[in-house]
C-alpha cells in the first residue's frame, strides 16, 4: 500500500501538481484518476456524437 502511495506522490511531482495532490493518500489519488478518466470518456463520447460523418451508400442522394 505504501508503495502505491509513493508511486502516486512521485507521479504528482513529475506532473508538477500542487502540494495538495502530492501529500494525499491512495484513496484520493485513485478518485482523482477515476474522475479524469470519466471526464475523458465523456469528452470522447461528445466528440463522436457531435462530429458524425454522413454515411455514403444507397441512402445518399445524388445531386447530378
Amino acid at each position: 500500500m505504501q508503495a502505491l502511495n509513493n508511486f502516486f506522490k512521485e507521479l504528482a511531482i513529475k506532473l508538477s501538481l500542487p502540494d495538495f495532490f502530492q501529500n494525499t493518500g491512495l484513496l484520493f489519488n485513485n478518485l482523482f484518476l477515476a474522475m479524469v478518466a470519466a471526464l475523458s470518456l465523456i469528452a470522447l463520447i461528445l466528440v463522436v456524437c457531435l462530429f458524425r460523418t454522413k454515411k455514403k451508400g444507397s441512402d445518399a442522394k445524388n445531386w447530378d
